[in-house]
């Protein structure tokens, strides 16, 4: 996965932009995991 150009943001402002996304993408995917389990 390509990460876009973020060389002008500090540090802690692209690991904390990461941990925003793969903590989505863990809610996104245990909700579809829940949804297709109850069909």
């Amino acid at each position: 996965m390509e990460w876009p150009k973020l060389d002008f943001l500090p540090a802690w402002a692209i690991n904390y932009f990461k941990n925003i996304l793969i903590l989505l993408h863990g809610i996104w995917s245990q909700t579809i995991y829940c949804l297709a389990g109850r069909k």
